[in-house]
């Protein structure tokens, strides 16, 4: 199950750590030595109508 439904609008944390180098084991993700970041060197951006992304950096938007 994704957790999110089609066509509901979303939020996306664009850096994905890899979750397994030291820094990520330490708990600072954000000095990943392996960070995906979207819209940086191969990585496609964001600003698109899907995105294949991890879910544990999706957040569904409210409605209003």
């Amino acid at each position: 199950e994704s957790g999110n439904q089609q066509g509901q609008h979303v939020a996306v944390d664009p850096a994905d750590a890899c979750r397994q180098c030291r820094y990520c084991e330490e708990g600072n993700p954000n000095l990943c030595d392996n960070m995906r970041f979207a819209g940086h060197g191969v990585v496609d951006g964001a600003l698109r109508e899907k995105l294949c992304w991890p879910q544990a950096l999706v957040y569904p938007l409210p409605d209003e």
